[in-house]
């Protein structure tokens, strides 16, 4: 998938139509004091934002008291450290800091702001690939922009080349119709786009490997003043685990960390709280090749997706339900949990998922484009629709959540870009392709 590309190269273009606009929608950025270099270039005037706030429970090793400690935090701190009072006068406990799943909120001082979406600019084309890319710039004040943009295969389909008994080839579908899948998950006549491109899982093993460029549907990105942004990837198991992960690259360690600070002196021979099936992975077979029930995953998944919503809650991000999908709020992870998967080797068994490829996992979504009705992707249609995306800083742990509703009144093809090269190749070379008459055995 090349998608990541083309939206930086969006990004960095000067001219092009002018034809998707944002309907209703906001953004909230999330700024760390010592990591940012748009907190450290200083041209933004946060205090000039409808939404503006700081999150700051730093301990100073250099504060000789408690209320010298309190004047080295941000000003204007929302109650969410352990001893601060709420409105409601209750005070923030030791176990509520720091949260469990964005735990990020801990690490730094943090610069809040937000505001409505009103881009001053907004794209929406065919790529030279077929794809289908919005882009929208919104001016910030003191100079600075917050530019970001989503990108989706309206053909997406995972296929792989089976060889037939006679010697041919063909392309089939691998594990039955994604988008079909996704979208009938949603409950409404609408489209569904998981972002996927570049998504990490981890095996029972603990081994991580990234998904193949053909399982990407989609992908996000964007910048705000100085910071380069990507998108948060998908979590196959509880975010909790698959946040140290992402910061220590070895799923072993992250496992024996996660298993001590969740399950402590309860954690069994692996039967966390006397739980055998207690997972740190969405996956459906235990270290003892046991299959755990698919039941009792999505219980769990659905609990850490409520979970995520609810520390979204105390860092002041609104749910944005508008946003959402499933009746669920934006701010509430979308849990594909695969059962719509065809499994391979063995008949159905709606208990268990079969151990192969995608199937035998289920995931937290944060990003997504949902388009409206049964939507055609050519030159000159109108598509309205919805999406939620979260952002993070490429070079520092910066956090940037947007999402709104759109349209696109008038789809238009790319004319600033070349012809999509490996198709010129292809044929070019007679390059015979799986599916094509004469092509022989399939290769493996």
């Amino acid at each position: 998938m090349y998608r990541s590309l083309a939206l930086v190269a969006l990004a960095l273009s000067a001219c092009g139509p002018q034809n998707a606009q944002i309907i209703t929608g906001d953004y909230q950025a999330f700024l760390p004091t010592t990591g940012s270099l748009t907190v450290r270039r200083d041209n933004i005037d946060y205090a000039d934002f409808p939404v503006s706030y700081s999150i700051d429970c730093r301990n100073f090793d250099n504060a000789v008291s408690p209320e010298d400690n309190e004047r080295l935090r941000l000003d204007n701190r929302i109650p969410v450290c352990p001893g601060d009072q709420r409105e409601d006068g209750s005070v923030v406990s030791n176990d509520d800091w720091p949260l469990d799943y964005e735990y990020w909120a801990d690490e730094d001082g943090y610069i809040v702001f937000g505001d409505e979406l009103t881009p001053w600019r907004g794209e929406a084309i065919i790529t030279s690939e077929g794809d289908v890319q919005l882009y929208f710039h919104q001016e910030l004040n003191g100079g600075e922009n917050f530019r970001f943009g989503m990108v989706v295969d309206p053909n997406f389909q995972p296929v792989q080349c089976v060889g037939n008994e006679d010697g041919t080839a063909e392309l089939v579908d691998v594990d039955g119709n994604w988008l079909q899948g996704w979208s009938d998950a949603l409950g409404e006549n609408a489209r569904l786009f998981l972002l996927t491109a570049n998504a990490t899982q981890i095996s029972a093993e603990y081994r991580q490997w990234f998904y193949p460029q053909q399982w990407g549907a989609g992908y996000a990105g964007g910048e705000l003043g100085n910071d380069r942004l990507g998108m948060r990837s998908i979590d196959f198991g509880d975010p909790r685990y698959m946040r140290k992960v992402a910061r220590d690259a070895i799923p072993s360690v992250a496992a024996i960390e996660y298993e001590s600070e969740v399950c402590g002196d309860n954690n069994l021979g692996g039967a966390c709280n006397g739980d055998p099936y207690f997972p740190n992975v969405y996956f459906d077979v235990a270290q003892s090749e046991r299959y755990v029930p698919t039941d009792l995953m999505i219980a769990q998944a659905s609990e850490d997706a409520a979970l995520v919503a609810a520390d979204w809650e105390i860092l002041g991000l609104p749910p944005g339900d508008e946003f959402g999908v499933t009746g669920n709020s934006a701010t509430t992870p979308f849990l594909s949990n695969n059962l719509w998967r065809e499994p391979e080797g063995r008949p159905f068994d709606p208990r268990f998922r079969t151990r192969e490829g995608m199937k035998g996992w289920m995931g937290l979504h944060y990003n997504w484009v949902v388009f409206d009705g049964d939507p055609a992707f050519e030159t000159g249609e109108t598509l309205t629709g919805r999406f939620n995306i979260i952002l993070e800083g490429l070079s520092a742990p910066l956090v940037v959540v947007a999402r709104g509703t759109f349209e696109i009144p008038n789809l238009k093809k790319d004319t600033w870009t070349m012809e999509f090269l490996p198709e010129i190749k292809l044929e070019e070379n007679n390059t015979i392709l799986c599916g094509d008459e004469d092509t022989g055995i399939a290769p493996e």
